[in-house]
């Protein structure tokens, strides 16, 4: 995620979808811990959120990875679901007027956003462009960790080394 505008790319999604038990979320929390606590709710969030929030969290991650977890908990139909696409891998949010006058700050970012969820969160119906934002992975017959739950309790207590050690290594210009 952190290399996205580095690469001059656009944002994209990574979505695992399927069934439950196979340790889809753990695999985010995993992913999350490279920078930040992995508990859901405080750098994980769920779609249990309003576009203006899941708006405001982008563009406060900035360039680390968006979160998402729990598709099916989503308010609405499956044309939302491409609004969200369509909205997160724009990497600007929405212009507002201020109270004052004037337009309030934007939210931007440059990220990629992970998800998960029990079903695709394309669909037939999807358009051509939400498609091409997204790799979709079916996970079905995949077990994630030999053991999901010690992982988890392993990732809650120890978490953010990886980051910093990768941004470290990336900006030391002596290995060059």
């Amino acid at each position: 995620s952190v290399l996205v505008e580095l690469c001059n790319c656009s944002c994209f999604f990574v979505h695992l979808w399927n069934g439950s038990g196979n340790g889809k979320t753990v695999a985010l929390m995993l992913a999350a811990s490279v920078w930040a606590s992995p508990k859901v709710g405080e750098y994980i969030s769920t779609f249990n959120s309003t576009a203006v929030g899941q708006e405001l969290m982008a563009g406060f991650v900035n360039s680390l990875p968006l979160i998402l977890d729990e598709l099916q908990i989503q308010n609405g139909d499956r044309k939302d679901f491409d609004k969200i696409i369509y909205k997160l891998s724009e990497g600007a949010g929405r212009d507002r007027g201020a109270k004052a006058g004037g337009l309030q700050k934007k939210a931007t970012w440059r990220n990629c956003i992970l998800t998960s969820g029990e079903s695709p969160i394309t669909s037939a119906h999807s358009g051509a462009g939400a498609v091409n934002r997204i790799v979709e992975i079916n996970t079905e017959g995949t077990s994630f960790f030999k053991n999901a739950k010690k992982t988890a309790d392993f990732v809650t207590g120890n978490y953010g080394h990886a980051g910093k050690l990768f941004v470290e290594k990336l900006v030391d210009d002596s290995s060059l």
